[in-house]
């Protein structure tokens, strides 16, 4: 299991849930939750992206932490490049 540490605040997450909400809260206003930290919606997500499109929205929506995690990294390394995987 993967730790993480946001160079920027200097602060240690345990989870990628918890390295997620630390980004929402402070580095990505556009990452959203259709509800409670890690409840799923009506579609099965627990995270969102509001600066990328999908085909039929003008979100994406994700599973799961790690595919919210591999999103980030593969289209916003900006946001993960403050990022520490440990």
């Amino acid at each position: 299991m993967n730790s993480y540490t946001c160079a920027d605040h200097g602060d240690y997450f345990w989870s990628a849930a918890e390295i997620l909400e630390h980004l929402r809260d402070h580095h990505a206003s556009f990452i959203g939750q259709p509800g409670l930290p890690g409840v799923m919606d009506s579609h099965g997500h627990i995270w969102y992206c509001f600066e990328c499109e999908s085909h039929s929205t003008k979100h994406r929506g994700f599973d799961s932490d790690q595919a919210m995690l591999d999103h980030l990294k593969q289209r916003h390394g900006n946001i993960m490049s403050s990022v520490y995987i440990n």
